[in-house]
């Protein structure tokens, strides 16, 4: 859901190719850039348009992980001190934000409701904002279905979306140096077809 508003979404696409054709029309018409350097300006907008979006959209995946991982972890706390599952959710649910924030309720109040458990699951699967609630709603599936210690379960879900975070970042860290350099070539690369125009 998220990914598909932020990266690859049509209107997306279609304002970001609008966004550059644009500017390329721009630079001809007003300053009277030559077409040649016109027209990869405008694709240099449109491909940085595309990769502000895929940014955009990663950073909201990681916020939700780390704000789903939080409320895993009150959740926890919740019932092992004794609560229900209920009564666990609905403290989980008023300690988050945003879009997780009207997921965790929309889950709270129809099961609240009386219906059943894996018809809310699987609507709720359908929309899959982000791998991590995929998986948290697996274990409570599976908790449901084969019973045991939800909190446990929980708990080595939470651990398991803090670790997919750490080596997120460590990736990101490393691939730092490399997006650097491309962009030190594309303007070194810009800069001379100017200075040559």
């Amino acid at each position: 859901m998220i990914e598909s508003i932020f990266v690859g979404g049509a209107a997306f696409v279609v304002l970001s190719v609008a966004a550059g054709a644009a500017l390329a029309v721009g630079l001809v018409v007003g300053p009277g850039l030559a077409p040649w350097i016109a027209a990869p300006s405008g694709l240099l907008l449109v491909v940085l348009l595309h990769l502000g979006s895929r940014l955009l959209a990663a950073r909201r995946s990681v916020n939700m992980e780390l704000d789903l991982a939080n409320a895993l972890d009150l959740m926890c706390s919740s019932l092992r001190a004794g609560a229900s599952f209920l009564d666990a959710l609905a403290a989980a649910t008023e300690e988050t934000s945003g879009t997780l924030r009207s997921l965790l309720i929309e889950l709270f109040d129809r099961i609240r409701l009386g219906e059943p458990h894996g018809a809310v699951l699987a609507d709720l699967d359908q929309r899959r904002p982000f791998e991590g609630f995929r998986l948290f709603l697996f274990a409570l599936g599976a908790h449901w279905e084969g019973g045991g210690s939800l909190a446990s379960t929980l708990s080595g879900v939470g651990r398991n979306l803090r670790d997919r975070l750490d080596v997120r970042r460590r990736v990101q860290s490393q691939a730092v140096e490399t997006q650097a350099s491309v962009a030190g070539i594309l303007v070194i690369t810009y800069g001379l077809a100017w200075l040559m125009w």
